[in-house]
Formats: C-alpha cells, structure tokens, sequence
C-alpha cells in the first residue's frame, strides 16, 4: 500500500487536529495513521501539547516507531539526584522557572484559555506583543527578543 505516492518522498509531516481528544486516543490515531500510510518505520516529534502526545507514543512503544523527539519536555524523574552534572543543574533551574516565574501563561491557557485566546484573535497589537514577551523570556537571546530570531 502506498497512497499518492507517500513512500516514494524522502519524508512527510503529518499534521493532525487534536482539539477534544485526550491524550491516549491521539497517541492511538497516530498509531493508526502510520500503518494505514504504510509507514514500517517512522519518528514522532513534539512540542508543546505535541511533546505530551509524543511522550505517550514512547511509553507505548509500538511497532514501527523508532524514536521520539521532544523540544519541551513532560517527562523527568520523580526524584532529582543529589549530584548533577554543570549541565544538568542548569536543566533542572531551567525547569524550575516553568513551574515559578515563566509558567504563567501555561497556568492561563490550561486554565482560561479562551479568555487570553478572544483577546490576542481580537488585536494585533495584543498578538505581537504576547508573541514577542514569549520570545523575551523563553529564550537564549542575551536580554533581546530580536536576538532569538532569524532576520534576512
């Protein structure tokens, strides 16, 4: 089986809309999807909800997905080691702000996330400046939200 050609491209991004779903029946579609495109292979990436989706393929290891990739991440242990690596202490501070300072907006969009999201569809102006504060405060950009971005 391989429908419009799919096998015969380098790859393919599948995007699917997961508004209502929880998370275990996302993570089953997407196990479903894979083998009826005819996929005998196939990586899963997530971020944000996507990580949550993408860190429940893992735990199930079904057959055919070779690995996962999150770029926020929902699983760590329970318990942190008492010795860490330089690098490690600085994933485990950097953690810590998601949960104190810089967790605000997940707390509103778990929350009340129609308030925030009425507003920000409603103004411009309200869109960019959200967008530029998550810029400013959730990356390495040495103090300026322009550092974190790409400009031709």
């Amino acid at each position: 089986m391989n429908p419009q050609g799919i096998l015969d491209r380098p790859f393919t991004v599948s995007i699917p809309d997961s508004s209502g779903w929880a998370v275990p029946r996302i993570a089953g579609a997407w196990v479903e999807l894979m083998k009826r495109l005819g996929y005998p292979r196939w990586a899963a990436q997530g971020g944000d909800w996507g990580a949550v989706v993408t860190t429940a393929l893992g735990a199930m290891q079904p057959e055919g997905l070779i690995g996962i990739h999150l770029n926020t991440q929902f699983a760590f242990s329970a318990q942190i080691p008492d010795t860490l690596s330089p690098e490690q202490r600085h994933a485990v501070q950097t953690l810590a702000l998601y949960t104190g300072d810089l967790g605000g907006s997940n707390h509103l969009q778990a929350t009340k996330p129609q308030t925030v999201g009425f507003a920000l569809a409603d103004s411009p102006a309200g869109q960019a400046t959200w967008i530029y504060e998550k810029f400013q405060s959730k990356t390495d950009n040495q103090g300026l939200a322009e550092n974190a971005t790409l400009r031709t």
